[in-house]
């Protein structure tokens, strides 16, 4: 380097490429997490919908017992 102007200006583009570099792993780092946490939420979700469709079976049908169908229902989530 020639002039004191060019060192600077490589000090102050250095710092710049390493602040990018920084932000994009920390942007990759939140979007691997979000991930996960969609993945946990859609298997959460999963199980709420089977458990609101066997409450609609159980309602729904006159046939059984609904104090019966409670009662199982409260012993498998357990």
């Amino acid at each position: 380097m020639s002039s004191p102007f060019e060192m600077v200006i490589a000090i102050v583009l250095i710092g710049t490429v390493g602040s990018l570099i920084k932000f994009q792993m920390q942007q990759k780092a939140k979007t691997g997490g979000n991930r996960e946490s969609i993945g946990a939420n859609e298997k959460r979700i999963s199980q709420l919908e089977e458990r609101v469709q066997v409450l609609e079976r159980i309602v729904t049908d006159g046939r059984n017992d609904l104090r019966r169908e409670l009662d199982a229902l409260n012993v498998e989530n357990r």
